[in-house]
């Protein structure tokens, strides 16, 4: 019974055949080094015994004739052999992943990939080499490709700093259709949290080169996993990597979001760039180009579902003057609206402006406890106009998380009737 009939019948009938001695027409012999594998059928259990040249025939099958259906298999049977054959037989099955055009084609299967995972996670350092080699030269291919994508991804957690930085090279011409492919840009987020700035910097660079490419990238539901990504790395590296390249890059990207953040704030994958940059430290310039940008949209801005995101986060980061101009802005500046309610009431019952009023609150008490400037009597007012509107509040859970928040704020009953008090007197 030759080895191609028996192929397609991997891994459990083939076992089975050969624990019936039809393995000899195939020449193998039961070697006391050879390993032992159990396979199963019908139920039972068979053991076989297993040498080199059956892995051997095996392999050569596998190049002679790559079937789909046998290929799944004779994978399947690989993988359960990998844990119990010798040294000398792993090598041969390492020798026939390595070669490119196998490689490739391996990665790309389901049980293909989960083989050669196994391979690299057992794999030696001579032999991990092999496979980082292989990682440069198809990186690209590779990265669009679920199944392969894992198997780069252990290849990634095995490699050195350096080697990711050199492997990151092999990106370069593809960064923007890579950044932006459902798959790919998992690769390019791998490139940045394990390489120096000198491998992952020159692809934020190329997407960075031009304002155009930028917004795509940015507004791309994956493309902007990869620059909220980056922000972090370069923001954590700021202290570490004394690099005018870093500070020069990491400023450029900032930019470029401050000036887009009137389109961005609202956008459904944007806002979260916006939001990344505004907590930046040490780059005040650009919350105060946010807020100039959002003077007299706040109220507007408040009421979306992504926007509120950004007025909280500005509320909270910004700086003092920043905060003191928001504040007075929702507070005083706007008038009422055709119902009847100020700005404050509209952010009240507003699914989204109530959350930036409870951030308004939190800034207030900030104030009065000295931690921030400000006006002192933001808080006072602030409590009296929800009290106001308490029995109203109530029916809704929003209301009643912004009343629980003024309550813990302010204490007993009797403490918020005398704020509400004083707070009349001032109005």
């Amino acid at each position: 019974m030759g080895l191609t009939n028996l192929a397609p019948c991997f891994p459990c009938q083939f076992i089975t055949a050969l624990s019936r001695q039809e393995a000899t027409p195939l020449g193998l012999s039961c070697d006391p080094t050879s390993a032992m594998v159990r396979g199963v059928q019908n139920g039972k259990n068979s053991e076989v015994v297993m040498t080199s040249t059956l892995i051997e025939h095996l392999i050569n099958s596998l190049e002679d004739n790559p079937d789909d259906a046998m290929c799944r298999n004779a994978y399947r049977f690989l993988i359960e052999s990998l844990s119990v054959t010798d040294i000398r037989t792993r090598c041969k099955i390492y020798d026939y992943a390595m070669n490119p055009a196998t490689f490739v084609r391996v990665s790309k299967s389901v049980l293909g990939s989960l083989l050669l995972q196994e391979l690299v996670q057992r794999c030696e350092p001579i032999q991990l080499k092999g496979f980082i080699h292989l990682l440069q030269k198809f990186m690209v291919s590779l990265s669009c490709s679920r199944n392969s994508a894992h198997v780069m991804e252990k290849i990634w957690e095995r490699m050195d700093v350096i080697s990711c930085s050199l492997a990151a090279c092999s990106m370069k011409g593809f960064e923007l259709s890579t950044a932006v492919h459902p798959i790919g840009n998992h690769t390019i987020q791998a490139i940045i949290a394990r390489a120096h700035f000198c491998g992952y910097g020159p692809i934020i660079h190329m997407l960075s080169c031009s304002e155009e490419t930028f917004r795509t990238v940015v507004q791309d539901r994956y493309g902007h996993r990869v620059l909220l990504c980056a922000l972090e790395k370069m923001e954590s590296q700021l202290g570490i990597e004394a690099s005018r390249g870093l500070n020069r890059l990491l400023d450029r990207v900032a930019k470029y979001v401050a000036e887009m953040s009137d389109v961005l704030a609202c956008h459904r994958y944007g806002n979260y760039v916006v939001q990344r940059v505004i907590v930046l430290k040490g780059f005040s310039q650009y919350r105060l180009m946010m807020a100039a940008m959002f003077r007299s949209k706040l109220l507007w801005l408040s009421q979306e579902k992504f926007g509120s995101h950004i007025v909280q986060k500005l509320l909270q980061y910004g700086e003092d003057e920043v905060g003191y101009s928001m504040m007075n802005e929702l507070l005083d500046e706007y008038e009422c609206n055709s119902e009847g309610m100020d700005a404050l009431e509209v952010l009240m019952f507003d699914q989204f402006g109530n959350y930036v009023l409870q951030t308004m609150l939190e800034l207030a008490a900030d104030v009065l406890a000295g931690r921030r400037k400000g006006k002192r009597e933001w808080l006072s007012r602030l409590v009296y106009r929800i009290i106001c509107r308490q029995s109203e509040l109530i029916p809704y859970s929003s209301g009643k998380t912004l009343l629980a928040k003024a309550t813990a704020m302010y204490g007993p009953a009797n403490k918020i009737s005398g704020i509400a008090k004083s707070s009349a007197l001032v109005n």
